[in-house]
């Protein structure tokens, strides 16, 4: 995995921190139940595509051909090399 690869995932990580954050902030605020529900549901995937980026990036950055023999990862990084929001 290259540093490009794992800065897109970072990315996309970000994005999917952020669009949680934005459902937490509705639900917090909406007094419509059936819409508050909606919202949860919305943010209950984007909380499963997360966890799904973190545990497939912990899983290829431990992986024996990629870490920490890869180029991409110096010996010293360790779990560093982890995208930063599953940190």
């Amino acid at each position: 995995m290259s540093s490009k690869e794992l800065n897109y995932i970072d990315d996309a990580l970000g994005h999917e921190k952020f669009l949680k954050t934005q459902c937490q902030d509705a639900i917090k605020n909406l007094q419509d139940t059936e819409l508050k529900n909606c919202v949860q549901q919305i943010y209950n995937k984007h909380q499963e595509i997360f966890d799904n980026f973190c545990f497939h990036s912990h899983s290829l950055l431990t992986t024996a051909a990629y870490f920490p023999f890869h180029p991409a990862f110096p010996v010293s990084c360790g779990l560093n090399a982890l995208p930063f929001f599953c940190r």
